[in-house]
């Protein structure tokens, strides 16, 4: 059974995903409207939702990260997982949301979970594996970084 604080950020994860998602639609419309002659009043409604869904974002950012530091391991694993290149908060976060299983595996574990290769790119591809896709990536970067030490386990424990 997950932990409180995993579940939370089993809520907080797909949350700033959707948030994160509508930011993106919002910046499409505002670049279509550029083209058209738009209204003032409308440019500073959008200017308005831009800023509440960056604020949105920053909120959503800094409760993971405290729902992180209320447990050692968790914290652990986010030092672990930030150390590795291109692994930010974000991915960091996400990983220890998704991926609990990575706790006792061996580099080698980690290497052998399926993974996509780059053959959907430029595709529109399904949407929801996305963050699984994500999770694999950074499944091998770990593998690659953790190689040496044999036990991913071993290393949140030291």
């Amino acid at each position: 059974m997950p932990s409180k604080n995993l579940l939370i950020l089993g809520a907080l994860t797909p949350r700033r995903a959707q948030i994160v998602d509508m930011r993106k639609r919002l910046a499409a419309q505002i670049n279509a409207r550029k083209k058209q002659s738009v209204p003032a009043d409308v440019e500073s409604l959008d200017e308005d939702l831009k800023t509440v869904l960056k604020i949105q974002i920053g909120t959503l950012d800094r409760r993971s990260e405290s729902v992180i530091a209320q447990e050692e391991t968790s914290a652990a694993k986010a030092k672990l997982l930030r150390s590795i290149p291109g692994i930010g908060p974000v991915s960091a976060v996400m990983l220890i949301a998704d991926r609990p299983e990575l706790d006792g595996m061996t580099a080698g574990e980690v290497a052998a979970v399926p993974h996509y290769s780059g053959s959907m790119r430029g595709r529109r591809g399904d949407r929801r594996r996305a963050p699984s896709r994500a999770a694999c990536v950074v499944h091998r970067r770990t593998c690659r970084h953790l190689s040496q030490s044999g036990s991913y386990a071993g290393r949140i424990a030291a």
